[in-house]
Formats: structure tokens, sequence, C-alpha cells
């Protein structure tokens, strides 16, 4: 029962405020105006202060682990291989429809829930900033490459995507925010009570932001189409992708922390801007925004699951 209710507590508070998000948009005290404008103040402002502010704090010897880091960069390789094998046995011929499958099986939230489950659970986010490092640069490059080579109007490496998107790696907040954080953890940075309180006071804002837009980031209109694809792909990256690549953590001995910022690299929904480099390469979108919500909504399910059978496993 106490690793159950574990469990509930450390998912529970996410999915409500996801689904405020959904609600308050509903009743239209977001609009699509603003949603768009949260998500980038949250991107670029509060969520590189919530890594400098975690990270800041802690030793360089107790943060870096290369390991790590090249075990999540192997893994995501690994889930987008997965997907790619698995998405050829249910589509064979519409490789637009293909893309947008492979990149919503294997494509999670690991930005925008990573640092909000891992605080729900320790109160702090640290080496879960590797795991987003090691991430977020390969969910960029292989979507990329992926959407480009099944546009219906190319199927090739489109050159202005690539520089596109080696352009966007660079100016990355998120990645800034881990490199500064960094920095001020090898450099042992203090800074004066001001600022601390400023970047404090900034940092306590992104989880709630983040998770508010995510909810009012839904595109509702034909989220349920393409059921038979939206209900592999969600086996896939729900249940599938974990139950694979779970093991390999157990037996590497990860644990704490690091357990829990894998299993949101494995395990969380499809990640919201999948939709948008969906369409900015002429895919259709509607599969993406189908496992978008879909995975978003059983995710409450799965993943207080898989809390509870690693916490069962004395794993978190």
């Amino acid at each position: 029962m106490g690793s159950l209710l574990f469990s509930i507590n450390a998912t529970l508070p996410v999915t409500l405020m996801i689904f405020l998000g959904a609600l308050l948009k509903r009743v239209r005290l977001l609009d699509g105006k603003i949603i768009p404008q949260l998500n980038r103040f949250t991107l670029n402002v509060t969520l590189p202060f919530l890594i400098l502010d975690n990270l800041g704090g802690v030793h360089f010897d107790d943060l870096w682990d290369a390991s790590y880091l090249l075990l999540c960069a192997g893994g995501t390789l690994i889930c987008f291989l997965l997907a790619i094998a698995c998405s050829s046995i249910f589509i064979r011929k519409d490789r637009a429809l293909q893309g947008e499958l492979i990149q919503g099986s294997f494509r999670g939230s690991a930005v925008l829930l990573a640092y909000a489950y891992v605080q729900n659970i320790y109160g702090v986010a640290t080496t879960t900033s590797l795991m987003v490092l090691a991430t977020v640069p390969l969910y960029n490059l292989l979507s990329a490459a992926l959407l480009s080579l099944t546009d219906a109007s190319h199927q090739h490496l489109d050159r202005s995507v690539w520089e596109q998107t080696l352009r966007g790696l660079f100016k990355n907040p998120v990645v800034i925010g881990i490199l500064m954080g960094m920095i001020s953890s090898f450099l042992q940075v203090s800074y004066p009570e001001p600022v601390q309180k400023v970047i404090s006071q900034l940092s306590s804002l992104t989880s709630p932001l983040a998770l508010i837009c995510l909810g009012a980031s839904f595109e509702w209109r034909g989220a349920f189409q393409q059921r038979r694809l939206t209900g592999w792909g969600t086996l896939f990256k729900l249940i599938l992708q974990p139950a694979l690549m779970l093991p390999l953590a157990i037996w590497l001995d990860l644990s704490g922390e690091k357990m829990v910022a894998f299993l949101i690299m494995v395990g969380t929904p499809t990640s919201v801007t999948s939709y948008v480099m969906a369409k900015d390469t002429n895919h259709e979108g509607v599969l993406t925004a189908s496992l978008i919500v879909t995975t978003t909504i059983l995710s409450t399910f799965t993943m207080t699951f898989w809390i509870f059978v690693l916490r069962g496993l004395g794993r978190i």
C-alpha cells in the first residue's frame, strides 16, 4: 500500500496540472494567442533558471556522469530504431503516416515532464539534466531526418531543415541552461542573495507553467482519428518501450533520480513539439495530435504503474 500511495502522489499532481491547463483553455481563460507566448516564456526564461538553480548548488563531481549520459543517448537511439522496426509492420506504403507514427512513438516529453516528476519525488532535480542533455539534441536531429525523408513532397534530407535544426540546437535555451548550470557547479559560483532570490523565484514558476501549457496545447480536433495506429503508438510509447528498456536500466544498477529520469525518457507521453515539427514538414499532423492526447491521458495510469514497480524493486 505504501508503494502505491507513493506512486499516486508522484503522478497525480502532474496530471491534475495538465488537465487544469486543458480546462482553462476550454473555458477560454487561456486562448490560442497567449498559450504559445507562455510556452516560449517557460522554455526560454523559467526553465533555464530552474536548471541553473538546481545544478548550481551541486558539486560538479557529484553531478557529472559520462556513462549515464551515454546510456541515455544510446537508449534514445534504441527506442528510435525499435519504433522504425515496429512501424513497418503496420504501415507499408504511406511514408508520411509512418514518419508521424515513428516520431510519436519514440519522442517523449522529456523536458516538460522530467523536472516536474523528479521535483515532485525528490524536491530537486540534478542528474536529470544529463538525461535532457543527451535526449534533446537527438530528438531534434532524428525527428528532422525522419520527417524530411517521409515528407511526401520531398522524400530526401532537406538541407534547410537540417540547418534550421542545428541552429536551433546551438540556441536551445534548455541546452544553454544546462551548460550554464554545469559551469556554475564546476566553478562553485555563489550569487549575491538578491540575484539568487530572483533565480529561485523564476525557477519555481517552471513546473506549473509548463504543465498548464502542456494541457492547454492539446489539439482536440481530429485527435481521436487513426484509432488503430493511435492505439499501437500508445501501446508502444507507454508499455512496450518501458518494458524493454527498464530491465536494461535495472541491470546497470540505476536507482534514485537517475532511474526516474530514465523512466521519464522511455515512458512519458508524446511531446507536443512533435506536432509542430510534423506540420512544419508537410505532414497532416492528425496521427501526431491523436498520440499526444491519448498518451498524455493514459500516462496517468502507466507512469503510476511503472513508478509502483520500480518502488517495489527498491529502485526509487
